[in-house]
């Protein structure tokens, strides 16, 4: 089985940036995309000096295990505890990355240096496409964190008016202090307010003008007073009487999973 010196090189570097990105994920310890291929480029050096220099084992195992304490020094930033996790997790990277592209594998070939695989499949473009997924595995990632972070704010609440009542989701604004006549403002989406109140316009003369400053300059929202808003939460619901509520007109729910925004003062 002949080996270029080339695409043994390369196979390796791909094969350590997407070890070390699989690290980087699931730790999130600060580094860059620099440190990364520097890191993999060292990683593929100590490979080809192992296959090529040397046949004793045991000194081919401490080789790799001097390798991959560098790889890691050189990608992070880390303390004690933090890279020993890191080492312990590079490890079990490693061996995982190995069965699956030995699943790949059409003939294989154990040496004293590793493993040599042959794959009717390119070697680099199927460690490519892993480190393809861990980009898309991070980007997922941020979006599922900001999901769970966002619902912890997300809670149950039933509007009524007169007869008429409504159950929706409210998100707690830190930043609305919207107040009138001294009391805490919640907004609500022009649709809801619309079912609550069994119309299909905002008429003038019902409505109290609230003159709102925001960053594109000020705001007219239009206040109502509601007989009741009650917020569900773990403990007994909180019931709040003769509620101001602020419309938005502007169709700034239509891409969330609420319908309201309600002030600290609230909860």
């Amino acid at each position: 089985m002949t080996i270029y010196i080339e695409e043994f090189l390369l196979q390796n570097i791909i094969i350590n940036f997407c070890l070390l990105r699989l690290l980087y994920v699931s730790t999130k310890y600060r580094t860059n995309n620099l440190k990364l291929v520097s890191s993999a480029i060292v990683g593929a050096v100590f490979s080809a000096v192992s296959a090529m220099f040397l046949t004793d084992q045991m000194l081919i195992n401490i080789l790799k295990l001097v390798c991959s304490f560098l790889m890691i020094f050189i990608s992070f930033n880390l303390k004690t505890k933090q890279f020993i996790f890191s080492y312990i997790l590079l490890f079990v990277y490693t061996y995982a990355l190995g069965g699956a592209l030995m699943s790949f594998a059409s003939n294989s070939q154990i040496t004293t240096s590793g493993i040599i695989m042959q794959s009717n499949y390119s070697l680099e473009l199927i460690t490519l496409f892993i480190v393809l997924l861990t980009y898309i595995f991070e980007l997922s990632l941020k979006h599922t964190k900001n999901k769970i972070l966002n619902n912890n704010y997300i809670y149950k609440i039933q509007l009524k008016s007169g007869k008429n009542t409504l159950k929706i989701n409210a998100f707690i604004d830190t930043g609305n202090n919207l107040s009138y006549n001294g009391k805490s403002v919640m907004i609500l989406d022009n649709q809801c307010f619309f079912k609550l109140m069994d119309i299909k316009t905002i008429l003038n003369k019902d409505n109290t003008i609230l003159k709102v400053a925001t960053i594109s300059g000020v705001k007219n929202l239009r206040i109502h007073l509601l007989d009741e808003v009650k917020i569900f939460s773990n403990n007994k619901p909180k019931i709040i009487k003769n509620q101001y509520v602020a419309i938005d007109q502007t169709n700034s729910f239509s891409s969330t999973n609420y319908q309201a925004l309600l002030s600290p003062s609230m909860i």
